[in-house]
């Protein structure tokens, strides 16, 4: 039996999946799209995965739970500063859809989240990859935006 996700996020990019999963996977570009914090996948299964600030500082552990290059990668996510939280995992789907291509983010949580962060987080989300679809089709860093406090 599957699991269903607790939030779904879904952006349209003009790009080859090639260039989306290398700029996604790329701890280089991840500080363009992503708050200026950069994510580290590991390059397996069972391999860490991290985002880190630019101060070096770690917000997020977790690991690499399914990894298909190019396509596809999975991974368990548990926020340092909210030790409260629960793991949640992410999935991250790229496919080709007639010239352009779809990357989907799965969000799952595996306990109880206060609706406050849920809706950080979908709007984290929405933020994160409009700034990742602005870098890959214009080459540029979107320029700067941050998410609200849910009320």
């Amino acid at each position: 039996m599957s699991k269903r996700p607790q939030a779904v996020h879904l952006i349209f990019i003009a790009a080859p999946m090639a260039r989306i999963w290398e700029t996604l996977t790329s701890e280089t570009e991840s500080p363009k799209f992503f708050f200026g914090n950069r994510m580290r996948f590991g390059s397996g299964v069972g391999e860490p995965f991290q985002v880190r600030g630019l101060d070096g500082n770690g917000h997020v552990d977790g690991e690499v739970l399914a990894l298909e290059p190019g396509k596809r990668i999975k991974v368990n996510w548990k926020v340092k500063a909210f030790p409260d939280l629960p793991v949640s995992e992410f999935d991250f789907l790229i496919e080709p859809e007639g010239e352009v291509c779809r990357l989907t983010v799965l969000e799952f949580h595996l306990g109880p989240v206060p609706e406050r962060f849920a809706a950080m987080s979908r709007d984290g989300w929405a933020l994160i990859l409009s700034s990742l679809k602005t870098l890959i089709e214009t080459g540029s860093p979107m320029p700067n935006a941050s998410v609200k406090p849910a009320g």
